[in-house]
């Protein structure tokens, strides 16, 4: 006689997990953020259920083949909108980590947009000349805008190109060298900040 000890609830319990694995892929780590284990590594996607689910499946089918999902990134690459989505995503994270008020990412939003629209979303971000800057600045002084303002936008545009070579995304300055030490003063006249 073939006696087997039952355990009850185990075949449940499995079937259970599987279940759970088949609906959702991600699982949630002590950190907060849901990820995945693939190819030996742990890919991490974020803290809200939906947005991590969106981020694996639009990742999910180069993670699982090993190619390299970084080659579209590289600086050659890089265009100027994928550039500004990056550093709001990154400020995005900051703002829900608290390490900044969401209100400034908000304000960092339309800034950016306006001057990627300026530039050309498409341009690659290694093409950006520190003149386009200045004629970027240039428009905004011709639209009204306060030289607060201006001083206010070209801070968030450099911060952005000070992010992405801390990042490693741009090796090298870019677009920094013309607006570094420049600020508008109250009267709208250009003067250099002592430094």
């Amino acid at each position: 006689m073939g006696f087997e000890p039952i355990t009850p609830g185990l075949q449940n319990q499995s079937s259970t997990v599987e279940l759970r694995w088949r609906r959702f892929p991600l699982t949630l780590h002590c950190t907060g953020q849901y990820c995945k284990r693939i190819r030996g590594r742990i890919h991490y996607f974020g803290r809200d259920k939906q947005e991590a689910l969106r981020k694996y499946y639009e990742q999910a089918s180069a993670l699982h083949s090993g190619t390299d999902q970084t080659a579209a990134l590289l600086p050659s690459k890089l265009t100027l909108e994928n550039l500004c989505n990056l550093y709001l995503d990154h400020q995005l994270g900051r703002a829900k980590a608290g390490e900044i008020r969401e209100r400034q990412y908000h304000e960092q939003k339309p800034r950016l947009k306006a001057f990627a629209d300026f530039i050309g979303r498409d341009r690659l971000v290694a093409e950006v000349k520190t003149i386009e800057l200045l004629n970027y600045r240039k428009k905004r002084i011709e639209d009204g805008r306060a030289p607060v303002t201006i001083n206010d936008e070209l801070a968030i545009i450099k911060a952005m190109f000070h992010w992405a070579q801390e990042a490693e995304t741009c090796p090298r300055k870019m677009c920094q060298r013309g607006l570094e030490g420049i600020r508008w003063n109250r009267f709208g006249f250009a003067e250099r900040v002592p430094g």
